[in-house]
């Protein structure tokens, strides 16, 4: 492998764990907004979180998390939805949408743990 190769890899996987690095922090934003949501239901709340859960939708599947980002891009599209009618959701909707939160939060958890099993198998 050329050495200028070698530096590319290095650099994606510095990114991809910088990314990795800062997942918890959005996960909890994510619950802390959905939180404040379910409280009290508002729209400029309501697409603070539609832009975070949208941006990890794309971002996963960059870093090649598949999974977190088809599960982001369900909760996206819920809170597209809700955007669109101008609408509150209803219980059902929201029982869903805390639930793929809820998804997002496992498998978050998930990639972090194996990321750092990695850097300490190292």
């Amino acid at each position: 492998m050329s050495e200028q190769a070698s530096t590319l890899e290095d650099k994606l996987q510095e990114l991809k764990n910088s990314y990795v690095d800062h997942l918890s922090e959005k996960i909890k934003d994510i619950q802390k907004l959905w939180n404040s949501l379910v409280n009290n239901w508002q729209s400029e709340t309501q697409e603070e979180l539609h832009i975070i859960i949208h941006s990890l939708a794309g971002s996963a599947g960059t870093f090649g998390f598949d999974h977190m980002g088809k599960v982001a891009r369900s909760a996206d599209n819920i809170l597209k939805g809700y955007r669109e009618e101008g609408v509150s959701p209803d219980k059902s909707k929201n029982n869903e949408l805390d639930t793929l939160i809820e998804k997002l939060s496992c498998v978050c958890n998930e990639i972090v743990n194996h990321s750092s099993n990695k850097e300490s198998s190292k």
